[in-house]
């Protein structure tokens, strides 16, 4: 899957644009905090901890306290995975009523 369309998948889940560059930060970091997640996006925390909420609200990112205070983060993939299912399934049924609609259309013409 190219990142385009998997970008296209974040942003047909509502992401915006702060949201990706926050998961894909968090994705490709493993365990994370919020000022690592800041400094490898170069948005500003006023940014990041807002999104950051949303993000475990929405259940791509799980919050992990530390005894320090310290908020790390991580990405949960099964529900993405889940998600690109979907609109795999979604795209090909597309596909088919396409061809059908098509077959339809050379009938009747």
């Amino acid at each position: 899957m190219t990142a385009e369309l998997r970008e296209e998948l974040l942003l047909d889940l509502g992401m915006n644009k702060d949201q990706i560059m926050i998961y894909y930060a968090v994705l490709n970091n493993g365990l994370i905090s919020t000022g690592e997640i800041s400094a490898l996006t170069d948005l500003p925390l006023e940014v990041v901890i807002p999104q950051l909420v949303e993000l475990v609200n929405i259940g791509l990112l799980k919050k992990v306290s530390s005894r320090h205070g310290i908020n790390r983060y991580y990405a949960t993939l099964p529900f993405l995975k889940d998600y690109i299912n979907v609109g795999r399934e979604f795209s090909i049924s597309l596909k088919v009523l396409n061809d059908s609609l098509d077959n339809l259309e050379k009938t009747y013409t």
